[in-house]
């Protein structure tokens, strides 16, 4: 993972340096804190093991009010949008089974960078797999922010495409 990783460097979107990036958590879906916390340290050590200072903002939202941050600028950041599901599918090929994030590439990722991670997905690899939720949605954001910062899907690893 520390080389695929670190292949994030290359791409020079949303750094505020050589190795800062600043990833803002909106959480529309309202995930309890034993969800979100451990989430946000598992994607922000697999981002520091590659050797990138990743500042995580967690930022709840209530009543359309955001509560907890106050983003940056737009283009200084990535925003990883958590939903409690998928309402509509993104355009473009869909891969099999439950699509439990994507991400906005090109022209556009370059107004703002953003993703999306679906908790209900989440939840429903983590039973399938056995594994806690929190643990599948923080590797849905460092898979969904590589994409974001430019990584296509590999065999296998974090950019895995399953």
């Amino acid at each position: 993972m520390r080389n695929l990783l670190a292949g994030l460097l290359l791409t020079g979107v949303c750094l505020a340096s050589p190795r800062q990036l600043t990833i803002a958590v909106v959480d529309y879906a309202g995930l309890p804190g034993q969800e979100i916390a451990p989430a946000v340290e598992l994607a922000r050590n697999a981002f520091h093991d590659a050797g990138i200072d990743a500042a995580w903002l967690v930022c709840h939202v209530v009543r359309g009010e955001f509560h907890g941050c106050t983003p940056p600028p737009d283009g200084r950041y990535v925003s990883m949008l958590v939903m409690a599901k998928m309402v509509a599918a993104p355009s473009g090929p869909a891969a099999e089974g439950d699509r439990a994030g994507f991400a906005l590439v090109g022209y556009e990722a370059r107004q703002q960078p953003r993703a999306w991670a679906f908790y209900a997905a989440a939840k429903g690899m983590a039973r399938k797999t056995g594994r806690p939720s929190w643990l599948v949605l923080g590797c849905v954001w460092v898979h969904e922010i590589g994409h974001v910062l430019g990584l296509q899907h590999r065999d296998g690893g974090i950019m895995g495409a399953r």
